[in-house]
């Protein structure tokens, strides 16, 4: 597995990470391999990304079929219909 050093890290943010990774109870080390995987995309991530977008526009595309009664609006619908008031 490839080691990566940093060098003149800011104090402040040293600090912050220090702070993190104790209130997670881990190493700085782990915390910094936390906040990377987080927030660095692999290929296999933007790969994914990609499916789920292009899965999100297709259904998005399609047109819903307005006659099903779970997709009116409430007032509308047969199934929530107020009851009539009763004569009198």
């Amino acid at each position: 597995m490839p080691t990566l050093y940093v060098e003149n890290v800011p104090e402040e943010l040293y600090e912050a990470i220090r702070t993190r990774a104790q209130g997670n109870r881990k190493s700085i080390t782990a915390e910094v391999l936390d906040i990377l995987a987080a927030n660095v995309a692999t290929p296999t991530e933007l790969a994914r990304r990609k499916a789920f977008l292009k899965r999100a526009v297709r259904i998005r595309s399609q047109r819903p079929d307005l006659t099903d009664p779970f997709l009116l609006p409430r007032k509308y619908s047969a199934r929530t219909a107020p009851a009539k008031p009763p004569h009198g």
